[in-house]
């Protein structure tokens, strides 16, 4: 959601209120305003849903947000590849999903763009610099107080990964 630079969300999960609470109250500590969030209730019948299932519970998500600048959809059993790009284009705002997210910045740690056409904003952007380091120090960035205070940078503690790609002539 950063990389949009969304601050007021509206998130939909796969969850119930017992997740969906301490959810909220991570965002909010992240520095977002959750605005709504709605879970199926219950993480057991998420990969049961539909494409019609995730988009009819991000409408709801965010006419009950109202001005939201980006949706979260969380849980990574839900199967969101196909409908992340229909409710991008339905609500003409950026979609984070719990699974891309986590290939996206997987893929910039291993050296790789993350980029993936066709499949949502987060999916279809690039990021210039050092993606290696860059994922992992904006994820521990995001980590509460206690955590990051024990969690050198990555950049602090090891050699790069990769060397870095060559560069062409424009």
């Amino acid at each position: 959601l950063r990389q949009f630079g969304s601050k007021e969300i509206g998130v939909a999960t796969a969850y119930g209120e017992d997740i969906n609470a301490p959810l909220r109250e991570y965002l909010v500590h992240s520095g977002f305003k959750v605005l709504a969030l709605e879970g199926f209730g219950g993480a057991n019948t998420a990969s049961s849903k539909t494409d019609d299932d995730l988009c009819g519970i991000s409408r709801r998500v965010l006419k009950e947000a109202g001005h939201a600048d980006g949706l979260l959809v969380s849980c990574g059993g839900l199967k969101t590849l196909t409908a992340a790009p229909k409710i991008e284009a339905e609500h003409g705002l950026p979609v984070v999903c719990s699974t891309e997210s986590s290939l996206w910045a997987a893929a910039r740690l291993a050296g790789h763009s993350g980029r993936a056409p066709g499949h949502g904003r987060l999916l279809e952007s690039a990021l210039n610099g050092d993606t290696k380091t860059q994922a992992v120090d904006e994820c521990i960035g995001n980590c509460p107080d206690r955590v990051r205070s024990e969690v050198p940078p990555i950049s602090t503690m090891c050699p790069p990964l990769m060397p870095p790609p060559p560069q062409f002539p424009a």
